[in-house]
């Protein structure tokens, strides 16, 4: 269904998780074949659910089918802060860890290099 709707709504990008790219691949694969353009494919890291993995040995991702799980680009600033007030957090716990997560890879990329400060960037 993945690589149907890439076709069908004319992606020119497809953009997901790590756990998308088989989908993406096989999409670019066959566009040649049904005379489709090849879409480009950008894959992004997995990041814990809010809520936790449940289980020691599985991994639980965000997941827009449990909102409470994820933090999504449409959420009002209230839920956002809501949600990181409640998500799973362990002291000394970095895997699986959704605030280490955040932190890695959507807070500290954006921060100022060493040396200057946040209102100093453009």
């Amino acid at each position: 269904m993945q690589v149907t709707d890439i076709f069908y709504m004319d992606l020119d990008i497809a953009m997901g998780g790590m756990d998308q790219r088989h989908a993406h691949m096989l999409a670019r694969d066959i566009a040649e074949k049904m005379g489709r353009k090849k879409p480009i494919s950008l894959h992004g890291p997995l990041l814990s659910s809010l809520t936790g993995s449940g289980r020691m040995d599985q991994f639980k991702k965000m997941s827009k089918s449990d909102p409470e799980s994820a933090i999504f680009l449409s959420d009002s600033e209230e839920a956002i802060r809501r949600k990181i007030s409640r998500a799973y957090c362990p002291q000394g716990t970095v895997q699986g860890n959704p605030v280490t997560d955040i932190a890695r890879y959507i807070i500290l990329p954006q921060a100022p290099p060493q040396g200057q400060d946040w209102e100093r960037r453009g």
